[in-house]
């Protein structure tokens, strides 16, 4: 951050004894610099589309796979018996709940120029954040504002794949060779009209499936040759689709050695996004030091329900 935005955050999170501490959202050169922050710490962020709510609310259009409504046009007369081609329209409403933090500085550290705590305290503010974002875009299991729960604040794949999914899990035993393979192409079957594109997939493992995937026969030329896995430490594609190892989902799942994937589009689901960062400081004479509340909004959802469930998302899953 330059000198110039740095002064002017000291002149605004600094609180004077004149008055109470505000909430300030922060202007959005400087917001957007924090929200890049937790773009780079929650990967999330960059394969899910992220929408811009600007009020408490925003309501996101959907549109159903039907089934086409076309018939040949016969030769030498018109086509009859032809319905609407008209989609199934739907729709979501994201509502981002909030997350907050808090952090301290010395007076004396805000004061000292050649210190840059300003900078230190809002990339600790967006790293908390990051972190928190993906945890609950992987395990949130429940969707209730009214607790300070984070995993309560949406939910998140995990939960959705193994509890509220109209798709039929995937079972596989990593003791059987090319297991995990197979697997993958069980849960782009059980996708359907969703796994079409293999382009637009994302398959989010566990690290004990990630260490399945680094052992599996039919991908260890991947290892050693032209996708230079060894060398470059990411796993390699599966029938084209981008796979991503999480730590937030080791511990999920039935088997033994808890080894749980999420096959989904990433076209499916959307992050819902104030796009706005508040600080609130709080002086603390007794310490001599001044206390920061940070706050963030979000939201993440499916598209595609049927019912209560929803439609494009597969988990895969050891054998119990």
């Amino acid at each position: 951050m330059d000198k110039e935005k740095r002064n002017f955050l000291k002149g605004f999170l600094v609180p004077d004894n004149t008055g109470g501490s505000p909430t300030m959202t922060l202007p959005k050169p400087i917001a957007d610099e924090v929200i890049k922050k937790i773009e780079e710490i929650n990967w999330m962020r960059k394969v899910f589309r992220t929408v811009n709510v600007p009020a408490r609310t925003l309501t996101v259009p959907t549109v159903n796979y039907d089934l086409d409504n076309v018939k040949q046009a016969a030769v030498g007369g018109a086509p009859t018996g032809l319905s609407n081609t008209t989609p199934s329209v739907g729709s979501i409403v994201l509502e981002p709940g909030k997350l907050a933090a808090k952090g301290a500085l010395q007076v004396d550290d805000i004061d000292d120029s050649s210190l840059d705590v300003v900078d230190m305290l809002l990339e600790n503010f967006a790293i908390a954040f990051g972190r928190a974002e993906e945890r609950a875009m992987i395990l949130g299991n429940e969707r209730n504002r009214a607790v300070t729960d984070p995993l309560k604040i949406f939910l998140g794949l995990y939960e959705i794949a193994a509890n509220n999914a109209s798709t039929t899990p995937v079972t596989y035993d990593p003791s059987t060779a090319y297991a995990v393979v197979d697997a993958v192409s069980e849960a782009i079957k059980e996708l359907g009209v969703y796994g079409r594109n293999k382009g637009d997939l994302i398959l989010v493992v566990s690290s004990t499936m990630a260490d399945y995937f680094r052992k599996d026969k039919s991908l260890r030329y991947n290892m050693l040759g032209d996708a230079g896995v060894v060398k470059t430490g990411s796993l390699p594609r599966v029938f084209g689709i981008e796979v991503v190892e999480t730590t937030y989902l080791d511990g999920q799942g039935e088997g033994s050695n808890k080894a749980a994937g999420i096959l989904v589009p990433k076209s499916e689901f959307v992050i819902g996004a104030r796009r706005q960062f508040k600080v609130t400081p709080d002086a603390d004479p007794e310490n001599d030091a001044i206390n920061y509340y940070a706050y963030e909004s979000v939201d993440f959802q499916g598209l595609h329900k049927t019912g209560a469930n929803y439609d494009a998302v597969v988990l895969i899953d050891q054998v119990s």
